[in-house]
């Protein structure tokens, strides 16, 4: 029974024998109550009960005769609230003949906050590298002094020993991130050394130049690029620079863009959308020089700041660049796209020809359609294909008031009637239907009257637009002959008569 105003040492002493109990809940119960108290005491404000309370847990841990378990659990709780007077104890530790109680004082000098644990740890690595120690302790230590060395005193007086763990297969990749930690010139230039040897090492730069001040990051970045003959470093290398100096890397990704290796070039690409804005300058200056593959890929990451340099690649002897072209101007492109991408659907080859009509049809915003409106209805110089392109599109598009301007030519211009006809077929509804039957009844053409088949399947009112009709037909019976599909379409009482 644990008496109230004990003190924090008193308190853990009478749990001691309970850490170690045969029966599971009462060993349980006892070392969560060890872990509150040591967190009570680790609480600010508290140093009193903490620093003894610390000491008492290591003079237990280092008691060789005491049940294993307990002595695991109490370097747990010292890796919770142990400061610098747990070091002795912890240095002593490391050198026990069990693993697992080795390993968790090992943790627990990574965690202690005070300034020479990594002295203790230190030491300890320089013991485990002389003596060739198990493989996975030394991994361990290195982890170790790699995270606690960074910012520390004694942070280049830890290269030398990780050197040494870098030259040794088990420790190397362990190893090359612990000096990536260390974060010194110096460290970084056993990284520089190493890296065409040790691939870890060459990631380990580019985690370093991640943290490092933008000079140093710049001149990390730049080194693995340049040295560097692993692809993974290399390309996170360029990518870094591009994020971190946009302008200084552009020389060096417009050279990438134009090399030899299509890897460079898919790197640099990559490097180019990292840039933001000066990468679309960038990709667009060069276009000229990139292979045919690499100006495919360029296409495809363009905005719609480039649509000029877009257009201009339409005249490229390269297909599969033209077809690329088309296909971004659909997908960014604006109204002043209209006239570049109708060119190619009327005089382009057959692929070219269908992926501009799509790219019409894609090409977003209501001034798209005006500018298709004044193509149809424009001056007669314009090429017919133009016009009859430019109005597929309206059609494809389903425009606002596209119905109106179909009749409109139907009733007035012979050579897009049919045109105008067929997209009726496919947008026409109510408000078109009577008056494009009195075109068709006026000039009848097989057209015409497909057309009417068409629409009377989707309008709304069919009954009293068959009605209409019918009066409208005004008992010809050639016309009514050809109304029957129609009407059969439309339903209703007069229909059926």
């Amino acid at each position: 029974m644990i008496l109230h105003g004990a003190s924090p040492v008193e308190r853990a002493g009478e749990l001691l024998p309970r850490l170690g109990d045969q029966d599971l809940k009462v060993r349980y119960e006892a070392k969560m109550d060890l872990q509150r108290l040591c967190l009570a005491a680790a609480a600010p404000g508290h140093e009193a009960e903490r620093q003894p309370l610390a000491l008492w847990l290591a003079d237990q841990a280092l008691r060789r005769d005491a049940d294993r378990l307990v002595r695991l659990w109490l370097l747990r709780q010292i890796e919770y609230i142990g400061r610098a007077e747990t070091l002795p104890a912890l240095a002593a530790l490391l050198q026990d003949e069990d693993p697992e109680v080795r390993e968790c004082a090992r943790r627990a000098l990574e965690r202690n906050p005070a300034p020479d644990a990594v002295r203790v740890l230190l030491d300890a690595l320089a013991g485990a590298l002389e003596s060739g120690a198990d493989a996975r302790w030394r991994i361990g230590l290195v982890h170790s002094v790699g995270l606690r060395a960074a910012g520390s005193a004694v942070a280049d007086r830890c290269v030398p020993l990780l050197e040494r763990a870098l030259a040794d297969e088990a420790t190397r990749d362990e190893a090359a991130r612990a000096l990536g930690h260390v974060g010194t010139p110096r460290a970084w230039q056993v990284l520089e050394d190493a890296m065409n040897r040790v691939p870890e090492a060459a990631r380990a730069l580019i985690e370093a130049a991640r943290s490092a001040e933008p000079d140093q990051a710049r001149e990390l970045y730049e080194v693995v690029w340049r040295e560097c003959i692993h692809r993974g470093p290399r390309a996170a290398a360029l990518v870094g620079l591009a994020k971190l100096d946009p302008e200084g890397a552009a020389p060096l990704v417009r050279e990438a863009l134009e090399a030899p290796d299509p890897w460079v070039r898919h790197t640099a690409l990559n490097a180019a959308e990292a840039m933001g804005g000066l990468g679309q300058d960038v990709l667009v200056e060069a276009l000229p020089g990139v292979p045919d593959e690499t100006a495919v890929q360029i296409v495809g990451r363009l905005g719609g700041e480039a649509q000029e340099a877009l257009a201009d690649l339409l005249a490229e002897p390269s297909e599969a660049v033209r077809l690329a072209a088309i296909q971004r101007l659909g997908e960014v492109g604006d109204a002043a796209c209209v006239g570049p991408l109708l060119d190619r659907a009327t005089a382009g080859s057959k692929d070219e020809a269908a992926l501009a009509r799509r790219a019409l049809r894609q090409l977003g915003g209501r001034p798209v359609d005006r500018v298709l409106r004044e193509v149809v209805s424009g001056a007669e110089d314009v090429p017919k294909a133009w016009r009859e392109t430019a109005l597929q599109a309206l059609v494809d598009r389903n425009a606002p008031g596209v119905g109106g301007l179909l009749l409109e030519l139907v009733r007035k211009h012979e050579e897009l009637r049919e045109p105008a006809i067929q997209g009726l077929a496919r947008v026409g509804a109510d408000d078109e239907f009577l008056p494009l039957a009195e075109e068709v009844m006026a000039a009848p053409s097989r057209e015409g009257w497909r057309a009417l088949e068409q629409i009377a399947a989707r309008v709304e009112n069919g009954p009293a637009l068959a009605e209409a009709l019918i009066q409208r037909a005004d008992g010809d019976r050639e016309k009514l002959r050809a109304l029957l599909g129609t009407l059969a379409r439309l339903g209703g009482a007069k229909a059926i008569e």
